[in-house]
């Protein structure tokens, strides 16, 4: 990324324009006593996402465009504290361009930026996740894992379906969907004597 300092960043070959040039754009065609409005609402909250609206507003209060963004609060990273503030400012950048302040591209640089930066962080959580993986070999230590990765945003459970049942396969482990436990595939010279 690249000059920012502008308002124009490069990301990948792209100019992106920052939501902050956006609203600046604005307000230099739309100043406040003009009456056109930025208005920015919270459709949902909760402790795991937080989806807003922002509405741009003429003279009239009437809406003129409207753009919404949603992201997922995360244990670490901008999200962990800010995940608001940056639907908020993704949701404004997207009604801006749809105002017609958005340059070349529709996305704004904030909001290629932070996707750029989920996906590193995703990976990364990925990567931990998968070398934890790889150190299970008993179903105590895959009920460890399971335990652990509790917390893990769905989609990169989802990520993980495959390798955690691949290791399950090597190690001869079963998950038990009655008990909700994982158990040895194989039995043990004593609980074969037993079911004798």
């Amino acid at each position: 990324m690249k000059n920012k300092d502008n308002g124009l960043v490069d990301i990948h070959g792209k100019q992106y324009k920052t939501v902050a040039l956006r609203v600046s754009e604005f307000r230099e065609k739309y100043p406040i006593e003009s009456g056109y409005a930025i208005h920015t609402e919270i459709l949902h909250h909760n402790e795991s996402v937080v989806i807003i609206q922002a509405s741009i507003l003429d003279s009239n209060q009437n809406v003129v465009a409207q753009g919404m963004a949603e992201e997922v609060r995360t244990q670490k990273g901008v999200n962990s504290t800010s995940a608001l503030e940056n639907a908020e400012t993704s949701a404004l950048g997207r009604a801006l361009s749809a105002a017609g302040f958005g340059g070349t591209e529709y996305a704004s640089a904030d909001e290629v930026a932070n996707a750029i930066s989920g996906e590193a962080m995703n990976d990364a959580m990925i990567k931990m996740l998968n070398a934890r993986l790889l150190k299970c070999t008993k179903p105590e230590h895959f009920e460890a894992f399971s335990t652990e990765s509790s917390v893990v945003p769905v989609h990169i459970k989802a990520r993980l379906k495959n390798a955690l049942r691949q290791q399950m396969a090597t190690h001869n482990v079963t998950f038990d969907t009655q008990s909700k436990t994982f158990k040895s595939a194989t039995m043990s010279i004593d609980d074969r004597k037993a079911a004798r």
